[in-house]
């Protein structure tokens, strides 16, 4: 019994652990975008998705963006032609709760 004690214990620990990471993630989340818009980017998606995808245009602006955010310790995802229309190339960004600002 004291193995599962001690189990139960552990879980309810990981659970609330769990919900902490949640909400830290919705935090990340919110920031993060809202500080997208501030600086005048375009951003698509669900307002709670922690994937962002933020509108670049063309296939040269997502380039240019990609090497600098690298350079910065940042990975974008870029999504292009043909998955998506000619002119709209994005970059997604995929937040985690380990984020910090």
């Amino acid at each position: 019994t004291g193995v599962w004690k001690a189990h139960l214990s552990s879980g309810i620990n990981a659970e609330y652990g769990g919900v902490r990471r949640i909400k830290q993630l919705a935090d990340n989340t919110r920031y993060f975008r809202s500080e997208l818009v501030k600086r005048g980017y375009i951003v698509y998606g669900e307002a709670s998705s922690p994937v962002v995808p933020m509108l670049l245009f063309s296939m040269a602006r997502a380039s240019a963006f990609a090497r600098c955010a690298l350079a910065r310790g940042v990975a974008p995802v870029l999504v292009a032609y043909p998955a998506t229309p000619l002119h709209g190339c994005r970059a997604r960004f995929c937040m985690s709760a380990s984020h910090t600002r």
